[in-house]
């Protein structure tokens, strides 16, 4: 990310893509690379990245929330709604684990 605020988004695509390779395991570089395509109104890639984001990391609500905006602005409003339902359940579901970590 700090290659891109320095102006070398290509630079900062190639680190993260290596990142990719080396750990195709990690939810993080395929969401990092949905960011730089998105700011670059690229939502088609973006959209592929964070889908592939969210198979890697499925609990993060954030990945559900990112991909509903993509999916919106992509005038796919019903797999906005199933992306956002998701994010919602899975926030709901954190918040009731902590509400019984906590004893309330």
């Amino acid at each position: 990310r700090l290659r891109e605020w320095m102006g070398d988004i290509h630079e900062a695509k190639t680190l993260v893509a290596q990142a990719r390779v080396e750990r195709p395991d990690w939810w993080e570089p395929p969401y990092v690379l949905a960011g730089f395509e998105w700011r670059e109104g690229n939502l088609n890639v973006c959209r592929e990245l964070l889908k592939i984001a969210a198979t890697l990391a499925p609990w993060r609500p954030k990945l559900w929330w990112f991909l509903e905006d993509v999916l919106r602005l992509a005038g796919l409003t019903d797999e906005a709604a199933s992306a956002a339902a998701r994010a919602e359940d899975i926030e709901r579901q954190r918040d009731e684990l902590l509400k019984k970590a906590s004893g309330v």
